[in-house]
């Protein structure tokens, strides 16, 4: 029994991530001394929860248990900026729920991961709107992450995607280090914060693999969704347009989401 509990868990993987994020939801507000950070992010679920179950209601007259959209408010509830306004966390759910259900461009499937897009589609307005304050703590933060990343990845099967990721982010981002003068122990230091980074760890076991817009029909498309999304990663980390700075991580997941779903998703008829 002791075996199967962990070869056969008793709850779905989207259940488990919902259990999941909201400790760590919780486990990160008791850490920076805030509870109101809790409170807010059960308001961003409801709102979420309420808007995507509604609108897929008022389509096709069917209510159903709205994990992933659970899941994907506490994504925005961990990494919207705690000085967010009212408006911005109420508006920021409904952005993601139009996303999901409009925004699938002739594809079968929305092409931008919702939570993603709406936090990159807010920081036009508000600056900072992302934050990362829910992953990037250390302590049991960070032991909690890693924790869990080993156990999403591991039973998702998606280390060939989240490998690929880290081994492409890690050498182009050393490269740079050592181009500009950066001693060898310097790196070491540097490979070390980036390997052992709650906000790395956090969207490579969360964001990059989301089952829907991670998903492509044969196994080197996803290695080269993954590796596109790392390269993205670095270029917009190195961008300034016009002053404006989008999360280099989810500016690259974005790019790799619409350039993976050219190349390897069918239009629909």
């Amino acid at each position: 029994m002791f075996v199967n509990f962990f070869t056969r868990p008793p709850f779905s993987i989207k259940t488990r991530m919902v259990g999941y994020l909201l400790l760590l939801l919780a486990t990160s507000a008791w850490s920076v001394g805030n509870f109101a950070l809790f409170v807010r992010g059960l308001v961003i679920v409801a709102v979420y929860v309420l808007a995507d179950v509604g609108w897929t209601f008022l389509r096709n007259r069917k209510l159903y248990v709205p994990n992933s959209s659970f899941i994907s408010g506490l994504i925005i509830a961990l990494v919207l900026a705690p000085q967010a306004s009212f408006w911005l966390v109420l508006t920021v759910p409904f952005i993601t729920v139009f996303s999901k259900q409009v925004l699938h461009i002739g594809f079968h499937r929305h092409v931008f991961n919702p939570a993603v897009l709406s936090l990159v589609l807010a920081s036009f307005v508000f600056t900072p709107a992302v934050s990362w304050w829910g992953v990037s703590g250390g302590g049991i933060v960070l032991w909690l992450i890693a924790g869990a990343a080993l156990m999403i990845i591991t039973g998702q099967r998606r280390w060939h995607e989240v490998l690929p990721f880290f081994v492409s982010y890690l050498l182009v981002s050393l490269a740079f280090f050592a181009r500009s003068g950066a001693s060898f122990s310097e790196l070491l230091s540097i490979l070390k914060n980036f390997v052992w980074d709650g906000t790395v760890l956090f969207f490579a076991s969360v964001m990059l693999i989301e089952p829907m817009t991670s998903q492509f029909p044969k196994f080197w498309h996803r290695v080269v969704y993954a590796i596109m999304s790392a390269a993205g990663a670095i270029v917009f980390g190195h961008l300034n347009i016009g002053g404006l700075r989008v999360d280099p991580l989810f500016a690259g997941l974005l790019a790799s989401n619409f350039v993976s779903s050219l190349l390897f998703l069918r239009k629909r008829a």
